[in-house]
């Protein structure tokens, strides 16, 4: 198991709305979208990053097109134990606003809105958002819930 991964698992102890896939921090039970915390470790930092990934499209690799780094999120992880880098992850998660109780395409908009993600990258969400509108929403689910087999999600 990676650093990032053992520390992802210390988080959610902790922090029982989420769950680890891989580096990532999710909110459970992703319906139409992937919502979540990622760790961009090396051998000395950890950074946080802020994401959202529509899983009603059709993808190859979940990727960090709608996510931002977290302002403040820069952890030394020099002579720390996986337990402390956790508790700051921990703590940089606390001070976010975290996440709406909506899963939908609004929130993916409202999210892109946020300055740090760039310009390509809300082309890529109204893009994603128009797909949301214009779908029937049968077919929306099946290809999420199809995409979260694919990715064990559930």
């Amino acid at each position: 198991m990676k650093k990032c991964e053992r520390v992802a698992e210390l988080v959610c102890r902790t922090n029982p709305m989420y769950k680890t896939w891989n580096c990532y921090l999710y909110v459970r039970q992703p319906t139409l979208l992937l919502r979540g915390y990622a760790l961009d470790m090396t051998a000395s930092s950890c950074y946080v990053w802020k994401f959202i990934f529509p899983l009603y499209t059709t993808f190859v690799t979940v990727d960090l097109n709608f996510a931002y780094r977290l302002d403040g999120s820069y952890v030394s992880t020099i002579g720390l134990a996986d337990s402390d880098i956790a508790d700051r992850v921990s703590a940089l998660i606390d001070q976010d606003i975290g996440f709406s109780a909506l899963e939908n395409a609004l929130e993916l908009a409202r999210f892109v809105e946020d300055d740090r993600i760039p310009i390509n990258t809300k082309r890529q969400a109204i893009e994603a958002v128009e797909l949301y509108i214009s779908s029937d929403d049968e077919q929306l689910a099946a290809t999420a819930a199809e995409n979260r087999r694919r990715l064990k999600l559930t």
